[in-house]
């Protein structure tokens, strides 16, 4: 149930763009290079990107620049579309696109507002085009992007970045990669910031000022976090004893556990796994789905136009 790669910079082969419906309770923190669009369809949700936090409620709209770190959690598993687009689609057509960043706090709240709802009507649209892949959607998916982000660069603040500052955005991200990919992989073992100060070369003080200014919290709390995921999915979905759950999930001692569990989910693990065993069954189903569940296609377009029809009854 725990991610992988929770900051693995997502690559399609081939595509420029795609759109999903991800229900999720929690998605950890997490980087990629597109620009990451999203539609909250129902219920309320927490993002946070960089150092800000925003509140949003089902209507919402939001845009995450390429290389922001970003996290997103709620009580309930809320259905959200999301529409990822590679600066390349750009690159040809419209080059100025190549280094923009937005600037604010990027989310446009549900409203009555004529350009609200022209956008959401967009990215319903093109959403509907790249689920259903009839002859040539393609060219529908280009046309709608192409009016979605002229009316996005109307509606929100934004800024041109250097090739400079580009080049070495680059060389961070690869750096965050490389880190976040060596605590997921070895995260039930002893992992210190002196071991990863030397894979990466330079000096543990230099390294920790690099964790915080670009995971936006201390290493610790990102490995507790990771930690404390893996542990809650192993409560739901397993038999094991608290003792095997904290081997398996890098606590040297149960009473760690308990207490990293109670800061991150205000209880300790036994009562958790004893308030989850005691829920109705479609609760925990709905609980299971945990971090997060991304749908098919086909699910996503029914989905989708279920929003439509009660958005329109509102």
């Amino acid at each position: 149930m725990g991610q992988k790669h929770e900051f693995e910079i997502i690559t399609e082969k081939n595509i420029d763009y795609k759109a999903f419906i991800n229900v999720l309770k929690y998605r950890a923190p997490h980087i990629h290079s597109e620009y990451e669009l999203g539609l909250v369809l129902y219920g309320e949700a927490t993002l946070k990107i960089d150092k800000s936090s925003n509140s949003l409620k089902a209507g919402d709209i939001f845009i995450i620049n390429p290389f922001h770190v970003h996290e997103l959690s709620s009580e309930m598993n809320v259905p959200m579309l999301f529409i990822q687009v590679n600066p390349s689609f750009f690159y040809n057509s419209i080059p100025m696109l190549r280094n923009i960043d937005f600037t604010g706090n990027n989310v446009l709240p549900a409203s009555d507002d004529s350009n609200y709802l022209s956008l959401k009507e967009l990215l319903i649209t093109f959403s509907r085009a790249f689920f259903q892949k009839k002859d040539f959607y393609e060219l529908d998916c280009a046309g709608y992007l192409n009016l979605i982000f002229s009316k996005i660069l109307s509606l929100l603040p934004y800024r041109h970045t250097s090739d400079y500052d580009a080049i070495n955005l680059k060389g961070k991200i690869g750096r965050i990669k490389r880190i976040s990919e060596y605590i997921e992989n070895n995260y039930q073992e002893k992992i210190t910031l002196s071991s990863l100060s030397e894979m990466e070369h330079v000096t543990e003080t230099h390294l920790s000022h690099f964790f915080t200014a670009n995971f936006h919290m201390s290493f610790q709390e990102y490995l507790m976090k990771l930690r404390c995921e893996k542990a809650r999915s192993l409560l739901l979905t397993t038999d094991l004893t608290l003792i095997d759950i904290s081997i398996s999930c890098g606590f040297s001692d149960p009473k760690y556990l308990n207490k990293a569990f109670r800061k991150m989910y205000n209880c300790l693990p036994r009562e958790y796994r004893i308030s989850f065993d005691n829920q109705k069954l479609v609760v925990q189903q709905s609980s299971m789905l945990s971090t997060q569940n991304i749908l098919s296609n086909p699910t996503s377009l029914l989905l989708l136009d279920k929003y439509v029809i009660s958005s329109s009854d509102i």
